[in-house]
């Protein structure tokens, strides 16, 4: 028995369903693939040191797999399994096919629907660790692979961080608290395809100064979508979203932007929420980014807690964050994590 890739039952080098288990997934199998020496836990979604285990471990032998990796050295079977498992996007701006498109639609959607459930169900008293567990069944039920767990080792199915941090929460024991800003980055792939998207919610009640920092910045993503069309620049887009949010008081996070996706979750090119009109790469039809403008009410700059992970403002202030996967057409940006037409 060999998947679509011609790869031996205990080896897949890109995300497919677990061929002993019958699950599709991206992230560490629980089941041990048996086969005498090749008894090994499914490769699909580990971590880039897991991956370097496997690599130093095994000499796959389908076909598929001979062609990525006999021959190479050690560093180069490693960076091919990372990108092969999405852990490394492809190198330059890629142009995606129809064909593409709508493998990264599918993904979209079910992002935007994601996120949907989540907001819905949140609400004060419940634990972070709740919307994780409700985001891995949604995902399950959708048929869709969590884009998070497991890349570069981030131990959640999607990111929720609270008022001063930023983004890149871990979903754990934190109660939500009335008039918490509550932060949910999602992403799933589909067919091999990647989306990210992200909204900032309220739960319950809050000041309007909290109010019209989540409106600020809903505004200035959506800003920064109508910038990106064909024939624009990289730079346009930010240009556009720090001259709407800077004038209003707020500060722009700078040490983290915006993406191009596609095969993998970060691809070429980044994509800052701030910038120069005319500067930067060429926006042409086909090309798949990520905005995601970060909005501040103190000072830009920000830090890291001890996890790691969790971004959260140096001086403690307030943040929001939305995000949206975009297609450039020629007819303009065509949005795909949100459920109504864009």
């Amino acid at each position: 028995s060999v998947c679509w890739m011609t790869m031996p039952i205990w080896f897949c080098l890109l995300p497919s369903r677990c061929h002993l288990c019958a699950q599709f997934r991206c992230y560490p199998c629980p089941q041990l693939h048996k086969g005498g020496e090749n008894e090994r836990p499914c490769i699909a979604g580990q971590t880039p040191t897991q991956a370097d285990e496997l690599a130093v471990e095994w000499i796959p032998t389908g076909p598929l797999a001979q062609r990525l990796l006999m021959g190479r050295s050690m560093q180069q079977r490693k960076l091919a399994l990372r990108e092969a498992l999405g852990q490394v996007g492809p190198k330059g701006v890629t142009i995606k096919s129809p064909a593409e498109q709508e493998a990264m639609r599918r993904a979209g959607h079910v992002v935007a629907g994601l996120l949907e459930v989540l907001g819905r169900a949140l609400e004060p008293g419940m634990r972070t660790k709740e919307l994780d567990r409700l985001a891995a069944r949604e995902l399950k039920r959708a048929g869709a692979i969590p884009a998070f767990l497991g890349y570069r080792g981030f131990p959640a199915v999607v990111c929720v961080s609270l008022n001063h941090e930023i983004v890149h929460g871990i979903p754990g024991d934190k109660v939500i608290q009335p008039g918490d800003l509550v932060k949910i980055d999602a992403g799933a792939v589909v067919d091999g395809y990647f989306a990210d998207a992200a909204r900032t919610f309220v739960a319950g009640d809050a000041p309007l100064g909290v109010v019209h920092l989540v409106q600020v910045t809903e505004e200035a993503l959506r800003i920064g979508i109508s910038a990106a069309r064909a024939g624009a620049k990289v730079g346009d887009i930010g240009a556009a979203i720090q001259g709407f949010v800077e004038p209003r008081g707020y500060s722009l996070v700078r040490e983290y932007v915006g993406h191009g996706i596609g095969r993998a979750l970060h691809e070429e090119p980044q994509v800052p929420n701030y910038g120069v009109p005319g500067r930067g790469a060429l926006l042409r039809p086909g090309m798949a980014i990520a905005i995601e403008p970060m909005v501040n009410l103190g000072t830009w700059r920000t830090a890291v807690l001890d996890d790691g992970w969790t971004v959260v403002t140096a001086d403690g202030a307030l943040s929001a964050h939305f995000e949206d996967t975009l297609v450039v057409t020629p007819d303009g940006p065509e949005v795909l994590t949100r459920l109504t037409a864009s």
